[in-house]
């Protein structure tokens, strides 16, 4: 009578054809309090100044002394569009003043310079060990040597850094899933951007992964692993040189990233983009 109850997306991990959602279900099952309780503390709201309070205001975000996130203002000739959030988030030019990391020089930037001088895919993967995150950095990086020649680039994002949580194995680097420049970037950061699926919709909306990226990672014989944070959610923008926000997408499930012939039009847009 109990199972009749439960929803028939979670009662399909169980058919043979999802095996690989139901091994992600009994992993992820083994470290539910934990990440509650990382969840619950580590993510708290109250140590992030919501954007909400400054509707009008094009801002970066800077860190202060006590690892808090505060909004300094900036401005550009892009800032209307490039301050309009989607489904009440801000876009990543509010934080265009946050410090990135190199993950292979360990050089510190400003996110902002990321993009100053030609449009930019920014794609931020949600676990360097996720083999559809790895499936989704070999197309970015094909793209990526398609638009460099025309004044493009594509940058890829990660809250691990390499050789930690899911990446203990140093995996990543070593399998040359994107070869082109990778930066860390604190993890409230992509709470704020994307927001992070909770304990329920974690489970139910295992039966919302992309079949088509798990059928194509394993053409491709890409492998991963269930470790990390598996809450965190992830997404592509697309930003121009005057700030100016291309393209924004920010995922609703596993695997749901925008293609590459989506991310070329968007950058098309740009007229510092070469086409031709």
């Amino acid at each position: 009578m109990l199972l009749r109850r439960l929803p028939t997306k979670v009662l399909s991990l169980c058919q043979p054809r999802n095996r690989l959602q139901t091994l992600f279900v009994i992993t992820l099952s083994t470290s539910l309090v934990a990440n509650f309780i990382y969840t619950s503390s580590s993510y708290s709201t109250s140590s992030i100044t919501s954007i909400a309070d400054n509707p009008n205001e094009d801002c970066g975000c800077s860190v202060n002394n006590t690892n808090t996130y505060t909004m300094s203002s900036s401005s550009s000739s892009g800032s209307n569009n490039a301050a309009t959030a989607k489904d009440g988030k801000p876009s990543p030019v509010q934080f265009k003043n946050t410090e990135i990391i190199n993950l292979h020089t360990g050089e510190k930037k400003l996110l902002g310079d990321v993009w100053k001088n030609q449009p930019t895919v920014l794609a931020f993967l949600r676990r360097l060990g996720w083999q559809l995150c790895r499936v989704h950095a070999q197309d970015l990086d094909v793209l990526r040597k398609e638009v460099e020649p025309k004044n493009g680039n594509v940058v890829c994002f990660s809250f691990e850094k390499f050789g930690e949580g899911s990446d203990k194995d140093k995996s990543f680097a070593a399998g040359n899933y994107f070869t082109g420049t990778m930066y860390y970037i604190d993890s409230k950061i992509y709470q704020q951007l994307f927001g992070r699926k909770g304990l329920f919709n974690s489970f139910y909306g295992l039966g919302d992964m992309s079949k088509e990226k798990i059928d194509e990672s394993r053409k491709r014989g890409v492998t991963g692993n269930f470790a990390g944070d598996g809450f965190q959610l992830g997404g592509q923008f697309v930003i121009d040189i005057d700030d100016t926000l291309l393209l924004d997408h920010r995922q609703n499930f596993y695997g749901d990233d925008e293609s590459n012939d989506e991310l070329l039009a968007a950058l098309s847009k740009s007229k510092a983009f070469k086409s031709t």
